[in-house]
């Protein structure tokens, strides 16, 4: 059987033992967290991929204004060559 010294020896053993690997842990994700940007790194990032959004959503838009008016030159393309052609003398 254990002796209350016994245990008091297994509990600073332990304590020694998660100690190093909790600081050992600590060490990581503090190595880790260096890795992550900052605030103002994340917000300007954030603001970047914001402004490339908007620019390809005006893109977007301006394209298919552009269509629609090819569509038409389209159409009227087609009226014209099928329409006879009519020559006075």
């Amino acid at each position: 059987m254990l002796t209350q010294n016994d245990l008091q020896e297994i509990q600073k053993i332990v304590e020694l033992v998660i100690g190093i690997k909790l600081e050992g842990r600590l060490t990581t994700i503090e190595e880790k967290i260096e890795l992550l940007p900052t605030r103002g790194e994340y917000l300007q990032r954030e603001q970047q991929l914001y402004g490339e959004v908007q620019a390809m959503r005006d893109e977007q838009t301006l394209l298919s204004q552009t269509k629609s008016q090819v569509d038409d030159h389209d159409i009227r393309l087609t009226r014209l060559e099928t329409h006879p052609v009519i020559t006075t003398a």
